[in-house]
Order: C-alpha cells, then sequence, then structure tokens
C-alpha cells in the first residue's frame, strides 16, 4: 500500500466546482493498493517434481563422480549434495505431516 500527497483543490464559498467540499482547503492523502497479482497454476505449486529432479541430478552426478576417474574431485561434493537433499526432503516432509496434524509451529501451504 502506498501513500501520494497530493492537493485537494478547494471550493470557495460562492459554490463553484460540485459543492462537496466547502469553505476549505484540504491536502488528502489518497491510498493506492497495488493489484493483487495472479495465481500460480496447480503444477507450479507442487514440490515433488521439483525435489525429484534435483535428487536426480545429484545422484548423477555421483554416479558419474565415483565411475569416470576424471570427476574423483567431485566426490566429497557430490555426497555433500545428496546428503543436504536428504536433510531438506526430511524438514519438508517433517514440516508437512506437523502441518497436517494441526501443529500450531507447522508451516501451512505444505501439500
Amino acid at each position: 500500500m502506498s501513500f501520494t500527497r497530493q492537493r485537494v483543490p478547494s471550493v470557495s464559498r460562492e459554490g463553484r466546482g460540485n459543492g462537496l467540499i466547502s469553505d476549505v482547503s484540504v491536502i488528502g492523502y489518497f491510498v493506492s493498493v497495488a493489484p493483487q497479482p495472479p495465481a500460480l497454476p496447480g503444477a507450479l505449486l507442487k514440490p515433488w517434481p521439483v525435489i525429484v529432479v534435483i535428487a536426480a541430478g545429484w545422484l548423477v552426478a555421483t554416479v558419474l563422480a565415483f565411475t569416470v576417474p576424471g570427476l574423483h574431485e567431485w566426490r566429497p561434493f557430490t555426497v555433500a549434495g545428496l546428503g543436504v537433499g536428504v536433510l531438506g526432503t526430511s524438514i519438508f516432509l517433517w514440516q508437512r505431516r506437523a502441518a497436517r496434524r494441526g501443529s500450531r509451529g507447522a508451516q501451512s501451504g505444505l501439500d
């Protein structure tokens, strides 16, 4: 919400203008509310496709790091990537279960 300070034209005692405001000069604040963006499509709100694609990418990178001799430097990073993915997915599942159970501290909107 933004406030814009604008001078509202005054109306004199003789009744010029529309007659809604009389005898005073008013400095008004007009409130302009930004329009709400449209809702995202349902396919973009589902977390599982994103989780699966990223996990598959880390899995492919890990397999390549352990099978291609030239990529042996990638091993710690790919294992760490898989570990962080497992940790993040576990936290997501834990929060979703808590939200479905109705816990007060759980995140909302996890379906």
